[in-house]
């Protein structure tokens, strides 16, 4: 379904959330102008960093989805243009939430513009 859609909105933003060690993105292949985030507890996203390659898991997002408080507040200084998650979570100004039991599985590729997936 992933696949699909992003065949159909090509600069559409995927989102994994409760991604374990999913490697979607990698079996995937979203074409260069989409964007893939992999969204888990930040213990999870650790070991996706230790365990997969870096094809597999081109934005990996460490947050709690549970946290009423998510997703953070954007703000010039942390989000960028388009990613809704703010920066590259390699980068030094990731955010990240603090763990907590469980985590929600399910894959929701996301488009501003596309309205609702079919």
């Amino acid at each position: 379904m992933a696949r699909r859609f992003l065949a159909r909105h090509p600069d559409a933003i995927g989102l994994d959330l409760g991604a374990g060690l999913d490697s979607r993105a990698l079996r995937i292949a979203p074409p260069p102008t989409a964007e893939w985030h992999d969204v888990d507890f930040p213990e999870v996203i650790a070991a996706r960093r230790r365990l997969l390659p870096e094809a597999a898991r081109p934005h990996d997002l460490a947050a709690d989805v549970t946290d009423p408080a998510w997703p953070p507040a954007r703000s010039p200084s942390t989000a960028t243009a388009r990613s809704p998650c703010g920066p590259r979570s390699g980068s030094p100004s990731a955010r990240t939430s603090p763990a907590s039991p469980g985590s929600p599985a399910s894959t929701t590729p996301a488009s501003p513009n596309a309205g609702t997936p079919s």
